[in-house]
């Protein structure tokens, strides 16, 4: 997967920016309207074989999984990369899913921004308080990143992974080094077979005792890293 700087969407708050995109008074805390449609509703109804409308339901997961799978990662410029963001929007800080709690931004919603315009999402990861004294994150945690992931590429979207802990690491950033190389060790591993569709934030930008001057020096160490199982 590219490994991509501390560029980013906009932090405007989901509800501003939806209205601004959709032109409405829709918010996403209001989301009670209309859900995602399941798959099974995108099959054409035949009304007089329901064997049939089975099956070719059974048929077109089959194609769309296997699709999925065997899409292999394609090398793109810095310049296409960043005109196919486009229009973006971050999700999840801190929301309570990461701990096991009920979502407060649930994979439907990706639909809700995907309809409203948005082209790109930046994922927020607090990944350093679910790794366990050796540095292992936990697999609960990687989880449900894995379905998030798979729902925002699912919907289109080009999905950036940006390690959100550098207020951590401006209260000890020879501890930060160490975390982030193992975080990422272990993200660039396994997500390494994705699409150019996934993108790699490595830190959040640069705060406090974090400069400028020691972010540049973590982040060309932690690409070393990355590259190791994403070459490209």
């Amino acid at each position: 997967m590219p490994a991509i700087g501390s560029r980013h969407p906009s932090n405007l708050s989901t509800a501003s920016i939806l209205r601004i995109a959709s032109n409405s008074t829709f918010e996403c805390s209001q989301a009670k309207g209309p859900s995602v449609l399941d798959f099974c509703q995108m099959i054409p109804r035949i009304a007089w074989s329901a064997f049939f409308g089975r099956t070719l339901a059974a048929v077109c997961v089959f194609l769309l999984v296997n699709a999925a799978e065997a899409a292999p990662f394609k090398a793109i410029s810095a310049d296409d990369q960043t005109a196919a963001m486009r229009r973006g929007m971050n999700v999840m800080d801190a929301d309570p899913v990461w701990g096991g709690s009920p979502a407060w931004f649930e994979v439907k919603h990706f639909r809700l921004l995907r309809d409203a315009g948005f082209d790109t999402v930046r994922i927020n990861l607090h990944v350093f308080s679910h790794m366990d004294a050796s540095g292992r994150i936990a697999v609960s945690w990687l989880k449900t990143l894995d379905k998030y992931i798979r729902a925002a590429l699912d919907d289109g979207f080009t999905v950036v992974l940006d390690v959100h802990d550098n207020i951590s690491c401006d209260k000890d950033i020879e501890n930060c080094a160490t975390k982030l190389q193992l975080a990422w060790d272990q993200i660039a591993s396994r997500y390494k077979d994705e699409s150019n569709k996934l993108l790699f934030e490595l830190l959040n930008e640069p705060f406090g005792k974090l400069t400028p001057e020691i972010w540049n020096v973590l982040s060309r160490s932690l690409l070393k890293v990355v590259r190791r199982s994403n070459p490209n």
